[in-house]
Formats: structure tokens, C-alpha cells, sequence
């Protein structure tokens, strides 16, 4: 990772340059188990645990040079950041579903409980070199920062068709959501290690959500119409213990939804939708720890963050059952989106989330698969779109960034024969601002190879991905006032070799595939 960026904190501006690289090797794993028991068959009672025990561990060197804007040294920095981090989950749940009629009336009911743990502890070794004095001092802390995330729901969902052209779906859902996040933070003084009043904190997020919803579809011979509403009323709590600072929310809101589809005949149709939804922000980015790349550079999450809603229109048409084109409208208030913004009292810049005011988007997208043989096809995928966000008041300032961008997705397969297969893909993103970012064009191929052996029971599949190694990340400031460039290189172009059996009676009845009701919750957990 590199950044190069100018520091206007002070009376006279200096010239921020860091290098830096990352090991990181990560631990992952996960599992599923679940049972259905058919009491009869209009009945089933089921169980289901998952989850995970993962971990990863990352030495992070970083170097920064502070110049003069003529380029005379002023003093740098030496950062090593040792992390060692681990994560746990486990999700119970347990579920009824009750076939009432030949008519097709259904009730299913989920209980669901998930447990989430993490721990992440860093150390902190820096070396800070002071040109004119010629002097160097050296500091050494560490944070700890366990979390708990514990998540309940009850969910029923009822479906009653009136006639066989006419349906409605019915439900509730309950959530509570308890985080509890502490970072302890020391310094090595003298000897020893002691706490850090100033950076250490206690954070203490509640969550009740609940909800109901009803869908009403009607199928004609060739129009279906489906309207629904979903209402969600909210109540939370943050509650920063170190410094008593309590955020509470509590709202009520209304989340329609109507789509229409009409075949003119076989060969063409047509489609409009519409939706407004919320989405919440992550536990992660209400936590408001800090984490440190150095002293200069740092992310930190936000209690204050609030959800965003988006309403979405969407008019499309289809030809032959697979050529489809799209125009869509997107509105979103205040809008979560990742900005990166100066600190001036430290001559730092941070990373965090922001509400912005709003976001306005257009899109165009269009799909094309084609068949060139019997073993040769691809598909194409064209995006088209402009996106503005606007905030009356970001750290002082009007943001009102505004550009048109496009991406393309195309993918190739050759059939060789029943048993080989190749895939080959590439897709190229183009300049896009996205809230305080601007983020140079990105573009990548993709290649695979699969081989089935016995009959087909037994699979071989060779991936490649980022063939040239030409994945990374070139940002620079779409902030007024606001002058760096960051350029940052993953770890993208890896082969993946998977091999998997299929063994028994292929006639075993497969097992049901549904939601439970932590599916929402879940997706806000990051770890």
C-alpha cells in the first residue's frame, strides 16, 4: 500500500509519503448439520446448527516520510503492527412447517439463535526519527478488542391462495440484537503496561426490530401483478459507557413494493417494478474504536451512523426468453458510504462511514448470451449508469459529485465434451466516483478448468483468477480541500484447485432449502 498526500493541518502544508506491506494468513472453516423429522406428510419439524471458528493473523510494516512541500526531510515513522485475531460463530435454529389443505395453505414457523464472538488483539511498535533534533523515540502499545454478538428472531410466515390465479403471503418476524464491544487499550511506561483512559472505551449496542408484511400476487393469462407492504417498527440503543454518550432511536416505517410482468408472446415481454427498502448499518461501523495503520493514519467507526433507504424503479423487456434490457432509478437517503477525511488537530487522515444526504442513480444494463455452436457459447454484460451524492455538510464542506461510468462482464465456455469444460472471463470497471472517492478504472480475466471423472461422481475444477495480476486499488481525493493519492495491491492473482464426490443414492430426498430468521442480522455481522 501506498499513499501520497498533502497535509494542510497547520500554517505551512507538508508532504505525507507512506509505504507499507501486509502479510496475512487467514484461518477459515465452516459447518452445517441439520435433521427434518416428517411427523406426517403434512407436517415437518426440523433443527439446523452452523458456524465457524475462524482467525487470521496479519504483521503489517509501515513506513512514513514527512517533507517539506520543497521536499526536506522533517521526521518519519516506523510502524510494526502484529495482529492476531480469531472469530466464532454458532447459529441454532428450529423450525415447524405445516402443509393445512390440498389448496396449498402453508404455515412454517423459525426459532433462531446465533452467538458471535470475536477477539482482536494488536501491538503497536513504532519509531519515530526526528531530522533536526536527531532524535528517535519509540513508543509501544497495544489494544485488545473483544466483542459479543448475540442474536435472537421468531419468524412465521402463513401463504393462503384464494383461487389458482390469486395468492397472498403473510408474516411476522421479531429480532433482538445485543453487541457489546470493549477496547482496551495500554501503553508500555516504565517498565510495565498500563491502561489508556484516553483511548480506551466501552460500547454497548441494543437492537429490537419488528416487523410484518403482506403479498398479494395475481396471475392472468398473460400479466402477473404482485403488491406488497412491509412495516418495521425500530427501537435502539448505543451507549458509549466510557463517556455516557447514549444515541437512541425509535421509528416506525413503511416499505411498499409492486412489480408487473406481461408477456406480449413467447417471444417478448415486459416488466416494472418498484421497492423502497432500508438498509441498516453494520455492527462493525457503529462501533466507534479506532484502529491505526501509524499515528497519521487511522479508520474508526460511527454510533451515530443511521439507516438508509433507497427506493428503486426498474422498467425492463426480454427477448426470446434471454436478450434482456433494463432502465433503473434509484434514490437513496442518507446514504452509508465509506469516506476518507482529515483529521487537522493530528495531521492524520481517517477512514470511516458516513450518512451523506443522498445518492440519485441511473442506470442502463443489457444482457446478451450467445451460442456460437453446440460447445461454444458466452454472455455479455453491459452496465451504464451515473451516480451523484450530495451532503450539504461534510466536515465543513458541500459535496455534490457527480459522474457517468460504465462496466462491462463478458465470459466464454468450451464444451470439449460431456466430461471437460473451459471458462474464460474478464470484466473492465471505468473511472467512478463513489461519495468522497475517486477510483481509477479496474479490469481483470478470469480462467478455469473442469474435469469430471466415474461416471461423473467424481469432480476436478482448476481456477485462475486475475490471470495478469492487474487487480488493485488507485484512489485519489473527490473531497474538496482534500489532496492524496492511494494505491493499494491484494494478493489477487491466486489458483484454486477444488475435488469433490459424489458417492450413495442419488434418489435421497434433498433437504429443504429455506431462510431461517437470522438471514438479515447475520449479513451485518463482518467477521
Amino acid at each position: 500500500m501506498e499513499i501520497e498526500r498533502v497535509n494542510s493541518g497547520t500554517e505551512v502544508q507538508t508532504l505525507f509519503s507512506q509505504k507499507g506491506q501486509s502479510d496475512r494468513y487467514w484461518y477459515n472453516n465452516n459447518f452445517k448439520v441439520g435433521a427434518d423429522y416428517f411427523i406426517n406428510k403434512n407436517n415437518t419439524i426440523g433443527a439446523m446448527v452452523n458456524g465457524y471458528f475462524n482467525g487470521w493473523n496479519e504483521d503489517f510494516n509501515n513506513a512514513t516520510q514527512i517533507r517539506s512541500m520543497q521536499g526536506t526531510l522533517d521526521s518519519s515513522v516506523l510502524s510494526k503492527n502484529i495482529t492476531r485475531s480469531n472469530y466464532r460463530n454458532l447459529s441454532y435454529n428450529l423450525n415447524f412447517k405445516s402443509v393445512l389443505d390440498t389448496s396449498g395453505r402453508e404455515l412454517s414457523v423459525d426459532l433462531d439463535y446465533a452467538d458471535n464472538y470475536a477477539n482482536r488483539k494488536t501491538t503497536y511498535d513504532n519509531s519515530y526519527t526526528y531530522t533536526a533534533l536527531n532524535q528517535t523515540v519509540n513508543e509501544l502499545i497495544k489494544n485488545r478488542t473483544p466483542s459479543n454478538i448475540d442474536i435472537y428472531a421468531i419468524k412465521l410466515d402463513y401463504t393462503h391462495p384464494f383461487s389458482k390465479s390469486i395468492k397472498m403471503e403473510t408474516g411476522f418476524k421479531v429480532s433482538w440484537v445485543k453487541t457489546d464491544n470493549d477496547l482496551q487499550f495500554t501503553h508500555f511506561q516504565n517498565n510495565q503496561w498500563s491502561n489508556d483512559p484516553l483511548r480506551s472505551n466501552h460500547f454497548i449496542y441494543n437492537e429490537n426490530v419488528n416487523a410484518g408484511y403482506v403479498n398479494l400476487r395475481k396471475e392472468y393469462k398473460n400479466t402477473n401483478i404482485q403488491v406488497g407492504l412491509r412495516v418495521e417498527q425500530t427501537n435502539s440503543k448505543g451507549d458509549l459507557v466510557t463517556t455516557n454518550e447514549v444515541v437512541k432511536r425509535d421509528y416506525l416505517d413503511f416499505f411498499p413494493s409492486a412489480s408487473l410482468n406481461h408477456n406480449f408472446n413467447d417471444n417478448n415481454s415486459v416488466g416494472l417494478t418498484y421497492s423502497r427498502r432500508i438498509t441498516r448499518p453494520s455492527y462493525d461501523d457503529l462501533n466507534p474504536f479506532e484502529y491505526y495503520l501509524d499515528r497519521y493514519t487511522y479508520s474508526q467507526g460511527n454510533p451515530f451512523l443511521k439507516p438508509e433507504y433507497t427506493n428503486t424503479y426498474e422498467l425492463s423487456y426480454t427477448l426470446l426468453k434471454k436478450y434482456t434490457a433494463s432502465l433503473g432509478y434509484t434514490k437513496t437517503t442518507d446514504v452509508i458510504t465509506q469516506v476518507i477525511l482529515p483529521a487537522p488537530e493530528k495531521s492524520a487522515l481517517f477512514q470511516t462511514d458516513r450518512n451523506l444526504a443522498e445518492q440519485l442513480s441511473y442506470s442502463f444494463n443489457l444482457s446478451i448470451p450467445f451460442t456460437f455452436t453446440k460447445w461454444w457459447s458466452s454472455n455479455t454484460n453491459f452496465t451504464a449508469f451515473n451516480n451523484q451524492f450530495k451532503s450539504p455538510n461534510l466536515n465543513g464542506q458541500v459535496l455534490d459529485n457527480n459522474q457517468a461510468a460504465f462496466q462491462v462482464y463478458h465470459s466464454q465456455t468450451f464444451t470439449i465434451n460431456s466430461t471437460l469444460s473451459i471458462d474464460a472471463s474478464g470484466n473492465y470497471q471505468s473511472e467512478i466516483i463513489w461519495g468522497t472517492l475517486k477510483i481509477q478504472p479496474q479490469y481483470a480475466m478470469d480462467l478455469g478448468v473442469s474435469k469430471s471423472f466415474y461416471k461423473k461422481k467424481f469432480n476436478v475444477k482448476m481456477a485462475l483468477n486475475d490471470v495478469f495480476n492487474t487487480r488493485n486499488a488507485k484512489i485519489s481525493s473527490a473531497f474538496p480541500g482534500l489532496d492524496y493519492k492511494l494505491y493499494q495491491k491484494n494478493d489477487t492473482r491466486t489458483a484454486r484447485l477444488t475435488l469433490s464426490y459424489k458417492f450413495g443414492n442419488n434418489q435421497v430426498k434433498e433437504s429443504r432449502k429455506r431462510e431461517t430468521g437470522l438471514d438479515s442480522e447475520a449479513g451485518r455481522v463482518k467477521n
